[in-house]
């Protein structure tokens, strides 16, 4: 399995290291929070290719949305959604997969300790 940089980051890892991984169950395609979707209805435009997007693209365009961590951020994520969307863009620029996934780790697995710790 090829483990990237931002990956053995996440687990506190070093190459050459022994981690516990979680493996998790395929997520159903989430439903559109309204106040995306008032917005998303209002643009012909952004509507329409939002229809033509795989679950994957609509997937990433909420995860986007909803990982804001401060209202006035989330609103403007949404506003730039609407805006991208009408210009024919299929993907949010900066989904951070790794750190949306890592929030959804049961809290209850548990994180095996080396050797020198």
């Amino acid at each position: 399995m090829h483990v990237n940089k931002a990956m053995r980051e996440g687990a506190g890892a070093d190459v050459g290291d022994t981690v516990q991984l979680a493996i998790l169950e395929p997520e159903p395609e989430p439903i559109m929070p309204s106040d995306l979707r008032v917005p998303l209805t209002g643009s012909d435009k952004a509507k329409t290719l939002w229809k033509d997007l795989t679950p994957i693209g609509r997937t990433n365009w909420i995860r986007w949305v909803v990982s804001a961590k401060q209202p006035e951020t989330r609103a403007r994520r949404i506003r730039r959604t609407v805006e991208q969307l009408s210009e024919g863009k299929r993907r949010p620029c900066c989904v951070n997969i790794y750190e949306f996934m890592m929030s959804h780790i049961p809290t209850n697995v548990s994180r095996r300790k080396s050797s020198d710790e």
